[in-house]
C-alpha cells in the first residue's frame, strides 16, 4: 500500500506540483480548523458565563465572535480553492495520462486477450481508469486530513486526562484494524466474481443488442437468457450480502470500543458539573469534541475502505500497464527516443554547469570517443532499418518454416510443424473444417501473434523484426468478424491509409471491386446509429465495405477471411467474380469454407487438427481422393441435391 501511495501520489505531483501543494495546504487547513473552532467555542461559552455574572468586558466575547466568524470564512474560501484545484488535477490527469493509457490499449501484445488471466485485467481497468487513480490521490489526502483533525481532538483529550486520551487513541486504533479487515474480505470478494460480473455483462448485451435481441425473439428465448441472467444476479448478490454481514459484524466491535469510550467521557463530564471541577464552556468543548471525533472516525473508516478499494483497481491498473507489448510503432519509438534525449540533454546540461573548465578540457577525448561510438551505433541502426525496409520494395516470397503454434491458456497446440511457400502474385486458398487452423496462419502472418516454434518469412526476412509501421503496409485484410466504423462510407473504406482519404478515384475503384459501388451516393453520409440522420447498413453492405478497405491499402498480401460470410448467393458470385480481378494485382491468401472460390486459385492448402495434410492445385487434390476431393463432393452433392 506505501508503494502503491508514493507511485499515485508522485506520478499525480510530478505533473502538477502547484495544484498538488496547494491542495495538500488546502486539506490541512480544513483538518486543523474544526480543532480550533472547539476551542473558540469553549472560550465564548466561559466569557458568556462570566458576563452574566457581570465579570469580564463585552470586548473578549466580541473578539471571539469575530475569530469564529474569520474561522469559517477561511473555511469556505479553502473548500472553494481546493475544489478548484480538484478540478484542475482532474484535467491535467486525464489529458496526460489518456495518452499514455491508449497507447499502451494499442501495443498491448494481441495474446493477452485471449488469456484469461489478462482479461480479468482488462476488464478491472475498464475504459476510464484515471476515476481510481483521482480518487486514490483525493481519498489519502482526505484520510491525512481526518488523522490531523483527530490528532487534534486527541491532544484536546491529553489536556484534559491523559487516560482518556490513551483510551481514544487505543479505541481507534482497533476501529482502524478491524476496518481494514472489513474491507480486505469485500475485496476479496470482488476480485472473486470478476468472471461472474463479465458474463453479467455478456448477458445483458444479449438482451440489448439488436440483432441477438432479434435472434431471441424469433427462438423464444428470451425468458431462458432472463432466467440465466436473473440466477447469476442472485448468486452474485446472495455472496456479496453475507460477505457484507461478516464484515460488517467484524466491524461492530471496533465500533462498540469508540462508543464504551464516549459513554466514558459523558460519565466524566457529568462526575466534572456535579463536582464543580469543570467549567461550562469545558464541558461544551468535551461535548462538541466527542461529537466531532466520533463522526470523524467514521469518515477516517469509510476513507481508508475507499482507498483500499482504489488500490485494488490501481494494483490492476500497474497489472495491466505491465502486460506485455508488441511490436511499437515508429511514431511510438520516434516519441520514446525525443524524451530520452531530451532528459538526456539536461542531464548533460547539469553536469557541464557544474563542471570546471579544467576538468570539462581533461574528459574532451573522452567525448570524442563516445561521439565516434554513438556514430557507429547510429550506422549500424540506419543500416538495420534500411535492411529491413528493403523488404517492402517489390513482391515477396511469403514461407512458412515448421511453425508451431499454441493459444494462451490452451491445452494443445492449434498448429503443428507448419511448412508452406507462396510465390508473388500467386493465389493460395486455407481451406479445412472448423478449427484445423486457416484463421489462426491469418493472424500470424497479419503479426497479430508470434509464432510458438519454427519463423515467417518475407524474401527471406523474418517478418517479427520488421517495424510495426513497415510491417502492417504488407498486407490488407479482411476478416470475418469484420469492423462496422459507425463513421462515413468514405471513412470504413479509407481508414487503414488515412493520408488518401480525399482521393475519390481510388476510394470508388475500390468500392468497385468490393462490388459496393451503390454505397457511392452516400460516400460522406454518417452510419449507423451515433448521430440522428445515421444510416443502417445490411450485414452485405457492410462486408464489401471491409472488403474495399482491404483493397484500397494495396499491400502487397491480400487476405480475406471468409469474404463472403454475410453476402446473398447473387451478390456473392458477383464478387468471386472481382475477387478474380483483385487478386491479379496481389499475393492473395483466401479462407472459405465455399470451395467455389478455392476452385480459382494457384495453390490450395488443406489443413486438418493444425496440420497440413494436403497441398496442390484444385484438380492434383481431385486426383489424391483425399479430404479435399471429401469436402468437395459433399459441397457439390449439397447444391446438386438443392438444384434437384
Amino acid at each position: 500500500m506505501i508503494k502503491t501511495t508514493i507511485k499515485v501520489i508522485g506520478g499525480i505531483a510530478r505533473g502538477t506540483k502547484k495544484h498538488t501543494i496547494c491542495y495538500l495546504a488546502g486539506m490541512i487547513l480544513l483538518a486543523i480548523f474544526p480543532v480550533c473552532s472547539v476551542l473558540l467555542i469553549k472560550n465564548m461559552v466561559n466569557y458568556v458565563m462570566e458576563l452574566a455574572q457581570g465579570g469580564q468586558p463585552y470586548i473578549k466575547f466580541f473578539f471571539g465572535v469575530g475569530l469564529l466568524f474569520v474561522a469559517e470564512l477561511l473555511v469556505q474560501i479553502t473548500k472553494y480553492s481546493n475544489s478548484y484545484r480538484e478540478q484542475r488535477l482532474k484535467e491535467e490527469l486525464y489529458c496526460g495520462f489518456s495518452d499514455k493509457l491508449l497507447e499502451k490499449y494499442v501495443s498491448v501484445e494481441f495474446s493477452c486477450f485471449e488469456e484469461e488471466r489478462s482479461r480479468n485485467i482488462i476488464h478491472h481497468v475498464g475504459s476510464a481508469p484515471q476515476e481510481s487513480l483521482l480518487e486514490y490521490f483525493m481519498t489519502f489526502f482526505s484520510l491525512a486530513g481526518d488523522f490531523i483533525e483527530i490528532f487534534g481532538y486527541v491532544i484536546v483529550f491529553f489536556s484534559l486526562s491523559p487516560l482518556f486520551g490513551l483510551l481514544g487513541t487505543g479505541c481507534l486504533g482497533i476501529l482502524l484494524c478491524l476496518n481494514f479487515k472489513r474491507v480486505d474480505m469485500m475485496a476479496k470478494l470482488y476480485d472473486e466474481q470478476t468472471e461472474d460480473e463479465r458474463k453479467m455483462l455478456y448477458l445483458d448485451k444479449l438482451l440489448c443488442t439488436k440483432t441477438t435481441l432479434l435472434d431471441l425473439k424469433l427462438n423464444n428465448a428470451i425468458d431462458f437468457v432472463h432466467h440465466k441472467r436473473e440466477t447469476l444476479l442472485r448468486a452474485i448478490w446472495k455472496e456479496r450480502l453475507l460477505r457484507t454481514l461478516q464484515s460488517q459484524f467484524v466491524y461492530m466491535f471496533g465500533d462498540m470500543s469508540m462508543v464504551l469510550w464516549t459513554g466514558l467521557v459523558v460519565f466524566y463530564v457529568i462526575y466534572g458539573i456535579t463536582h464543580g471541577k469543570l467549567s461550562y464552556g469545558v464541558v461544551v468543548a468535551l461535548l462538541s469534541a466527542v461529537q466531532s471525533i466520533y463522526g470523524c472516525s467514521e469518515c477516517l473508516a469509510n476513507d481508508f475502505a475507499s482507498i483500499l478499494k482504489s488500490g485494488v483497481n490501481i494494483r490492476y491498473l500497474e497489472e495491466f500497464m505491465e502486460l506485455p507489448e508488441g511490436k511499437k510503432t515508429e511514431k511510438v519509438e520516434k516519441a520514446e527516443k525525443t524524451e530520452k534525449e531530451v532528459k538526456a540533454e539536461k542531464t548533460e546540461k547539469e553536469v557541464k554547469a557544474e563542471k570546471t573548465e579544467k576538468v570539462g578540457k581533461a574528459k574532451k577525448p573522452g567525448k570524442v570517443e563516445k561521439a565516434k561510438k554513438l556514430g557507429k551505433v547510429e550506422k549500424a541502426e540506419t543500416a538495420e532499418k534500411t535492411e529491413n525496409s528493403g523488404t517492402m520494395d517489390g513482391q515477396g516470397s511469403l514461407q512458412f518454416h515448421h511453425v508451431s503454434f499454441r493459444y494462451p491458456d490452451a491445452p494443445k497446440e492449434v498448429l503443428r510443424d507448419v511448412s508452406f511457400s507462396i510465390e508473388p502474385f500467386q493465389k493460395v486458398a486455407l481451406v479445412g473444417e472448423n478449427g484445423s487452423g486457416k484463421t489462426t496462419i491469418v493472424k500470424l502472418i497479419c503479426g497479430l501473434y508470434q509464432p510458438a516454434q519454427g519463423r515467417i518469412t518475407l524474401n527471406d526476412m523474418d517478418i517479427c523484426r520488421l517495424p510495426s509501421e513497415d510491417a502492417v503496409k504488407i498486407y490488407g485484410a479482411a476478416f470475418q468478424d469484420f469492423s462496422r466504423y459507425q463513421f462515413t462510407v468514405r471513412h470504413n473504406v479509407a481508414i487503414g491509409s488515412v493520408e488518401r482519404m480525399g482521393n475519390d478515384s481510388e476510394v470508388f475503384q475500390a468500392m468497385e471491386h468490393a462490388q459496393a459501388s451503390d454505397l457511392r451516393k452516400i460516400i460522406d453520409k454518417p452510419l449507423g446509429m451515433i448521430e440522428e440522420d445515421g444510416i443502417n447498413l445490411s450485414g452485405g453492405q457492410w462486408q464489401k465495405l471491409a472488403l474495399a478497405r482491404a483493397y484500397f491499402k494495396k499491400g502487397q498480401l491480400l487476405i480475406l477471411d471468409e469474404p463472403t460470410a454475410s453476402m446473398d448467393p447473387k451478390a456473392e458470385s458477383e464478387l468471386y467474380a472481382s475477387f478474380l480481378k483483385m487478386m491479379q494485382s496481389h499475393t492473395c491468401i483466401v479462407v472459405s469454407h465455399r470451395l467455389a472460390i478455392a476452385k480459382q486459385c494457384d495453390q490450395i492448402i488443406v489443413l486438418d487438427k493444425g496440420q497440413i495434410v494436403q497441398k496442390g492445385s484444385h484438380d492434383e487434390l481431385l486426383a489424391e481422393k483425399g479430404l479435399y476431393q471429401e469436402m468437395f463432393h459433399a459441397q457439390s452433392q449439397w447444391y446438386r441435391e438443392k438444384d434437384g
